[in-house]
């Protein structure tokens, strides 16, 4: 996280939204040091099993997605951080209107996920992953889809 901004090509964009990069960094940090420490808890019993779990984990990616989908509208042009298409690095409009949607695409990603974690003890496993994998790949699609759409309709006037 430390080098990152400084062999990007458009390092010079962290100067702008570093506050948000700091911030990416500290809540990642916080997130996978929590996340480790979920299986002792659960193993000292001072959780419950699988269900509790769940909850916790499905909740607290859902918050990172809604804290990105937020912040993600504000992130400048980069090749580190954000959605990366070859259109949104080449134009600013581009890369700005990608990321308000891709924002909000994060956003219904983050809600979607705390709720599957409160449906995680209802549905089955294989639903589950089955909705799980329609939205990662449903999301990455429309965003890219997206991108690319407003770069054929700019080259197209």
């Amino acid at each position: 996280f430390y080098v990152v901004p400084r062999i990007d090509p458009k390092g010079a964009a962290y100067a702008k939204f570093g506050r948000f990069y700091q911030g990416f960094v500290i809540s990642f940090t916080v997130f996978m040091c929590a996340i480790s420490w979920l299986g002792e808890l659960t193993v000292w019993n001072l959780l419950p099993g699988k269900g509790a779990v769940n909850v916790i984990v499905s909740g607290a990616i859902g918050a990172f997605f809604i804290g990105m989908g937020n912040y993600l509208p504000r992130v400048r042009q980069n090749y580190t951080l954000g959605i990366k298409t070859p259109w949104a690095l080449d134009d600013p409009d581009n890369w700005r209107r990608t990321h308000r949607f891709g924002g909000a695409c994060f956003m219904v990603v983050g809600v979607s996920l705390i709720v599957l974690g409160f449906l995680g003890g209802i549905l089955p496993e294989t639903w589950i992953l089955a909705v799980i994998m329609v939205l990662a790949i449903g999301s990455v699609a429309a965003m890219y889809v997206y991108s690319y759409l407003i770069w054929r309709k700019s080259h197209n006037s």
